[in-house]
């Protein structure tokens, strides 16, 4: 097994060291929201209030939870990738990436992420070190799994990537549109959103069969379906180029409302649905289709995680 060079950063060398304040978990799950036009990363209490805010050193693009309270931070014109734990807010280490990873998921295997320059989706465990590196079609992104089975949504091509997460191996390739983004498995379907390709806004959800890729239906979702959540056993999606959250069955959308300014991120707990808005730097609590709160965030939340500590 090919290991990656891993840094690991010892806190006592003066210079090489990165700390933030610690943050608390509680029993209720933590929002985090990640604001890429000020580089801030700062924790909501599901009532809302405001907990810390680590104004980060460098620009990243994204955020994966990884298991023991670690957040991992990633970015496009990074070449590492760095690994904080979020009760103390110390760097725990470091480990390098080549330039372009646009995408970022974690499960039981292990984390992933996706490069956009070198096409691959590179597997590391939870010990930081890499397992195997996985081509993958054009500009791989957005990532889900499930019963031991990676789908990669190649946003520059033609099909969904399939990897055996036992033998670590291409398994498949499904038919999906260019410019596809978002998937989520809902059951046993696989759902695909996406912006479009060139002049052309995509409208729509692609629903398809799990085992045979073959498409059961399409769901009218304008405009840019980019994001999906289950909450309460139901699928949703948010279209951020029309400010739309909807609610979908397996065949059509079964409610929407208006909400935020370009959001992207979004996130659910048993209770409620959250989701910013990159262009009116809000976080905005939602219950049964209706905003019940929100608050300021920093400038241009790009993504939203829920953190459930550790026991």
């Amino acid at each position: 097994m090919r290991r990656l060079f891993v840094l690991i950063v010892l806190l006592i060398l003066a210079g090489c060291s990165s700390s933030y304040p610690g943050m608390t978990a509680s029993e209720e799950p933590t929002i985090l929201v990640y604001s890429q036009l000020d580089a801030t990363l700062s924790s909501y209490s599901e009532q809302l209030k405001l907990g810390q805010t680590w104004e980060l050193e460098r620009a990243y693009t994204g955020m994966i939870l990884l298991p023991e309270d670690q957040i991992l931070f990633y970015g496009y014109g990074l070449d590492t990738a760095g690994i904080y734990n979020l009760r103390t807010g110390e760097l725990l280490a470091e480990v390098e990436t080549p330039e372009g990873t646009v995408g970022g998921y974690s499960d039981a295997y292990g984390f992933y992420l996706a490069n956009s320059q070198t096409n691959t989706v590179t597997i590391y465990d939870f010990t930081f070190n890499e397992i195997k590196q996985i081509q993958t079609g054009r500009y791989p992104m957005s990532i889900t799994s499930q019963d031991a089975m990676l789908y990669v949504v190649n946003y520059q091509d033609d099909h969904l990537t399939l990897i055996d997460q036992v033998q670590w191996e291409t398994h498949d390739e499904f038919s999906i549109p260019r410019a596809s983004q978002g998937v989520k498995i809902h059951n046993d379907s696989i759902y695909i959103g996406g912006h479009g390709s060139g002049s052309e806004v995509n409208t729509k959800v692609i629903q398809l069969d799990k085992e045979t890729g073959e498409v059961v239906t399409t769901i009218e979702a304008p405009i840019m379906p980019i994001s999906f959540i289950t909450h309460k056993d139901e699928l949703y999606t948010l279209s951020h180029g029309s400010n739309q959250l909807y609610r979908l069955d397996e065949q059509s959308v079964t409610d929407e409302m208006e909400v935020a300014s370009n959001p992207f991120a979004m996130g659910a707990s048993q209770e409620f649905i959250y989701l910013a808005g990159y262009d009116d730097d809000t976080l905005y609590k939602i219950n049964e289709m209706e905003v019940v709160d929100s608050i300021p965030t920093g400038d241009g939340p790009l993504q939203l995680l829920l953190w459930e500590g550790s026991k």
